[in-house]
């Protein structure tokens, strides 16, 4: 949460008002002097940690052919900022982790919130997250197979390749199963939306 909000602040502070920008800096003080341990709670500028898991098949048209592979393999990190929040965005993979810096009904969030005195999380699984929140995943997870799909012939013979070289581990992966998921919600849209990965494809 430290490390993002911090080069945000250092190289897109312009998307800030000036008191999101002060408060910005307040929490990152805040978060460095926990890690440090010099104080024991980060207060206001809590952090949460929401596990993530394959897209349902019964979820609206708009929703990106690839949120699923998204969701459970991709590492992304930004600050969200809008007109009434701003929020320290770090996804690993199946963990999204989210900083709170400005939250309006931060009580709704009770569920994912971080124990940072006994480091654990909540046994309370009604995971809140924003519709706001939701239509910036789908929105990264277009972005993310725009740039598959943006890959050269070259690109994509290699990523055929070493999926081709382990194909007993990959139907066992989660990405495979993330890739179940985005077909039997998507079907071949799930495919066009990365790209011509077929051999005749990658040739050219």
């Amino acid at each position: 949460m430290w490390r993002v909000l911090v080069e945000s602040l250092e190289h897109g502070r312009g998307r800030l008002t000036p008191e999101q920008a002060r408060l910005a800096g307040v929490a990152a003080q805040t978060w460095r002097a926990f890690l440090l341990g010099k104080v024991r709670h980060p207060g206001r500028f809590e952090v949460h940690a929401i596990p993530l898991d394959v897209v349902p098949p019964n979820v609206g048209p708009d929703v990106s052919p690839f949120l699923s592979r998204y969701l459970l393999s991709s590492a992304d990190a930004e600050v969200i900022s809008g007109d009434k929040e701003v929020l320290v965005y770090a996804k690993l993979c199946r963990i999204l982790l989210v900083g709170h810096v400005v939250v309006e009904a931060q009580a709704r969030w009770r569920a994912s919130r971080l124990s940072v005195a006994q480091g654990v999380l909540s046994a309370n699984h009604d995971y809140y997250r924003p519709i706001g929140l939701q239509q910036y995943m789908n929105q990264r997870a277009k972005r993310g197979a725009e740039a598959l799909a943006s890959q050269s012939a070259r690109q994509k013979a290699k990523l055929r390749a070493r999926l081709e070289a382990d194909l007993p581990r990959l139907a066992g992966s989660e990405v495979f199963r993330a890739l179940r998921a985005d077909v039997a919600r998507s079907g071949p849209h799930a495919f066009a939306v990365t790209g011509d990965l077929s051999e005749a494809a990658t040739k050219k």
